[in-house]
């Protein structure tokens, strides 16, 4: 019994697992803010940034962070994730200027 709940266990977390394309996509999203929004940009300048790309950034009071999703890539062969959303959060300072950018990805999953 407890092996097969330790070989469920290990192919449920590795079917959650980003694919390779998820994994460009973050490369090629943080390429692109750096070059276009880098560190140091405004508050207003990424927003305006994300309106162009139809990105709809959130401001997150408690994070002081810009968070958006930027694209929604469907995995049609996933078990327990169905799509991966590339997500872009910005910190801002006080003062209304970006201090870091992360791109990611998150499961929609089970």
């Amino acid at each position: 019994m407890r092996t097969i709940l330790l070989i469920l266990i290990v192919f449920f977390m590795s079917a959650c697992q980003a694919s390779p394309d998820v994994k460009g996509k973050i490369a090629n999203w943080q390429t692109l803010l750096t070059s276009e929004i880098p560190i140091g940009s405004t508050k207003d300048q990424v927003i305006q940034w994300g309106e162009k790309r139809g990105i709809k950034f959130t401001f997150l009071e408690q994070q002081q962070e810009l968070y958006a999703i930027a694209e929604k890539i469907p995995d049609p062969s996933g078990i327990i994730c169905t799509e991966w959303n590339i997500t872009i959060q910005i910190g801002i300072g006080a003062n209304g200027i970006s201090t870091n950018q992360k791109v990611g990805s998150v499961g929609a999953c089970i």
